[in-house]
């Protein structure tokens, strides 16, 4: 009997022991797991009275997507550095400037119903997109940097595609450049077309007042359509580091 006594108590002193462990160790594994979130810079609000999506929210990433793939080469940096954190703030106003003005014209491509490209289309500028990049690790390095998949940014080529379609059938096929125009402009730049012929000047000329007309249209059109948008400005150029 006293060990039987001596037996139960040990069992006793390990019950005491060992179930507070027990009980932590639930705890432990019971407790909820907190996910970091991360936060976008919001650069701009736009708040439409019309249509079914009444407000757009930019984000910094945005931008630095938009410089990565669909800037113009000219206004691209060397090396392809960050512009929108790093940089003067005018690549920052010249970077958001143009993804508003990108959501604009996707809302009219909308309203007006614009043809949206074809795979074809897609890829063939994606594959002029690679080019842009000297290596294949580069582009890789830039689809990273942009957090965007392939698939993504083949989803962004075909908005990117849908606005330029808008802007041919809204713009492009209504600018007439009269055989007036190409005189006098020559007239006034002969020294740009010396020992040039009469058809290479000709075409040269309409391609220069074709461009000016449509980068006029183009500001008209943005002009009207921001006048129907309230665009609240979050993140401004003053907190752009220089």
């Amino acid at each position: 009997m006293k060990r039987n006594g001596t037996f139960i108590s040990y069992l006793f002193f390990l019950f005491l022991v060992l179930m507070p462990l027990t009980v932590s160790a639930e705890v432990v594994l019971q407790a909820p797991v907190v996910e970091a979130v991360v936060v976008e810079a919001v650069v701009a609000v736009l708040n439409f009275e019309t249509g079914k999506q009444k407000k757009t929210v930019i984000y910094l990433s945005d931008l630095e997507r938009y410089r990565l793939f669909f800037e113009a080469p000219e206004n691209t940096t060397i090396n392809n550095q960050d512009t929108t954190t790093t940089n003067k703030k005018t690549t920052f106003i010249r970077l958001r400037d143009a993804v508003i003005s990108k959501e604009l014209f996707l809302r009219e491509a909308l309203r007006f119903a614009i043809k949206k490209p074809g795979t074809a289309e897609v890829l063939t500028v994606l594959k002029n997109l690679r080019q842009r990049f000297q290596t294949a690790a580069a582009f890789e390095q830039a689809l990273k940097k942009s957090a965007l998949s392939l698939p993504e940014l083949k989803a962004e080529i075909a908005l990117y595609l849908w606005v330029n379609q808008l802007l041919r059938e809204r713009i492009q096929e209504f600018i007439f450049i009269s055989p007036k125009a190409i005189e006098s402009y020559h007239l006034s730049h002969l020294n740009d077309f010396m020992n040039k012929e009469i058809k290479v000047i000709e075409t040269q000329i309409t391609a220069i007042l074709r461009d000016k007309k449509e980068v006029e249209k183009k500001r008209v059109y943005l002009k009207r359509l921001k006048e129907k948008v309230q665009i609240e400005f979050i993140l401004k150029e003053n907190e752009i580091s220089q």
